[in-house]
């Protein structure tokens, strides 16, 4: 797994934009979509909470991802979160963010 997780401001806004896109292209509600920023961190989720749905978080200039179904995250290049980005409410996506999460706990980095 490529832990190299830093990335650039805008890079984050790619990925936000990305998810927008994908969000406006699948037809899927603008409310699902939910992002949340304080002064440490800035993520992007599933508004619904669904059990599998991924998130992506930028947290002091690191990104990583989300598992619902884990509820962690681990550390990922900014080309594994445009996967996710690309795929974020789907399957895809979903499989994607819990395998990395959970091979992430079970190697005792949480």
């Amino acid at each position: 797994m490529n832990t190299d997780n830093n990335i650039t401001d805008s890079q984050w806004r790619d990925l936000v934009n990305t998810v927008e896109t994908h969000v406006s292209e699948s037809e899927i509600k603008k409310d699902r979509l939910y992002t949340y920023e304080d002064n440490k961190r800035t993520g992007i989720y599933d508004n619904y909470d669904y059990c599998y749905s991924p998130g992506l978080i930028l947290e002091s200039g690191k990104l990583f991802a989300w598992s619902n179904s884990e509820l962690n995250k681990a550390p990922i290049s900014f080309s594994t979160g445009l996967n996710i980005a690309q795929n974020f409410f789907n399957e895809k996506g979903s499989e994607i963010a819990e395998e990395i999460v959970c091979n992430y706990v079970m190697d005792n980095n949480q």
